[in-house]
């Protein structure tokens, strides 16, 4: 009896110890590991199809470049209501974020999944993307928005892809009206619910949320080449990297960077509210990366800013310093 007196305290206090040591090293690298990956020996210039992957743990630390950024969001607190950023290096999965699971109005966002679920459907009906359609009407209740801003223009013809080029390159809201009418929603439906977007009202987008962890995802399906054959997600990224948006993410880094990104803005009237999000994979030093950055706040450029920032931050840490 008396041996157990002393033995429980003894056994709890381990315990007790084990548990904290556990703690601090989950806490310390939980986002970061290290990933052995078997990738497709191909000549492609923006996917790197992935054949096979291991996980393991690996204490990789990305203390600097996180508390780099901390202190960054800390001084400009007054610059945003809120902010979410989530990091992926694409060869080995080394990860860092913060505010990840925050879910933001979309807006352009659904126009990058669209052109997914166009080209999936094109795998199997190869003429759909070299259709032709009419623009006889312009019903533009999906977005409200100074149509004179957007390159399609009635009466004129545009195939399925060349629409689907100016939804990408120039967030063209026409284009994406035009894509949503002419597809099977049904169809279109169900490829969504495979790329994980559910219950989406295709002509509400604000009724759709998504975080910057979800939406790293797509770019993913497509850099791993897991979603849609190669081609095809080699097709989007080359689109992707010829946007006409050169502003946010790109303002601070060097002008000859290959660049595929997505981005989108919102302005809530009622609130007087925007949300400013920008997304992409950096294929730098052979070492591409995605970084989804996505921002509340009532000023336009104060969000702009912080996004530069972020971007000017996270480039400076793992392509300059490496």
């Amino acid at each position: 009896m008396k041996y157990k007196k002393i033995l429980i305290p003894i056994i709890l206090i381990n315990l007790l110890f084990i548990g904290w040591v556990f703690f601090y090293f989950e806490k310390k690298y939980q986002n970061n590991y290290l990933v052995n990956e078997i990738r497709e020996n191909s000549n492609y210039n923006f996917i790197n199809p992935l054949l096979e992957c291991n996980t393991s743990f690996k204490f990789f630390d990305t203390n600097d470049i996180e508390g780099e950024l901390k202190d960054f969001l800390d001084k400009n607190k007054m610059k945003f209501s809120d902010t979410s950023y989530y990091f992926r290096l694409l060869k080995n999965g080394s990860t860092f974020w913060y505010n990840e699971k925050k879910e933001f109005i979309p807006a352009s966002l659904i126009k990058m999944p669209l052109a997914i679920a166009y080209f999936k459907l094109s795998e199997s009906n190869p003429e759909l993307l070299k259709k032709k359609v009419l623009i006889d009407k312009l019903d533009f209740n999906v977005w409200k928005r100074n149509i004179w801003e957007d390159n399609v223009k009635i009466w004129n013809t545009y195939t399925i892809y060349e629409l689907i080029e100016n939804m990408l390159i120039n967030s063209d809201n026409i284009a994406t009206v035009l894509l949503f009418d002419y597809i099977w929603e049904k169809k279109l439906k169900e490829v969504y619910s495979e790329l994980w977007l559910k219950n989406i009202d295709f002509h509400n987008p604000d009724s759709v949320k998504i975080s910057s962890k979800d939406y790293s995802s797509f770019f993913r399906i497509l850099y791993n080449s897991s979603y849609l054959n190669r081609n095809s997600s080699e097709t989007i990224l080359s689109i992707l990297s010829k946007s006409s948006f050169k502003i946010w993410l790109r303002a601070l880094l060097p002008k000859d960077l290959i660049i595929s990104n997505k981005f989108w803005e919102r302005w809530i009237e009622k609130s007087n509210e925007t949300q400013l999000h920008d997304c992409w994979i950096i294929y730098a030093n052979d070492n591409p990366y995605i970084l989804c950055v996505m921002t509340k706040w009532e000023d336009f450029k104060d969000l702009a800013y912080i996004i530069e920032n972020i971007s000017k931050i996270v480039y400076e840490n793992i392509v300059v310093k490496n």
